[in-house]
């Protein structure tokens, strides 16, 4: 992949700011796209999928810099998403997996 190799995409969870470099935002965003297309399931979190998926896409365009701030609903979309998506287990991606796991849980 060919890009800016120190551009992070950061996300505010419960206070916590948890960033994600270019490949792994990236790929993360694809796979909200998938969470809102229904592709993996109906879970309910189609809107708050797209919405996250959107504002990955606009820092990674360069649209936007500052960090995404998760509501409820699109930290659940997350946590199901790389929940079942089943590669959230590395780097700063488990990091932000973590954090949207607690958020789950205390819902």
């Amino acid at each position: 992949m060919t890009g800016n190799p120190g551009l992070r995409v950061f996300f505010l969870v419960d206070g916590t700011l948890h960033s994600l470099g270019e490949e792994p935002a990236t790929a993360l965003g694809e796979d909200l796209r998938r969470g809102a297309s229904g592709s993996l399931g109906d879970q309910g979190y189609e809107a708050a999928a797209l919405s996250v998926a959107d504002a990955i896409e606009d820092v990674l365009v360069g649209a936007a810099d500052e960090p995404i701030e998760l509501e409820p609903d699109e930290a659940e979309a997350i946590f199901y998403v790389l929940d079942s998506a089943g590669d959230a287990h590395r780097g700063d991606l488990f990091k932000l997996y973590r954090a949207v796991r607690r958020a789950h849980q205390t819902d």
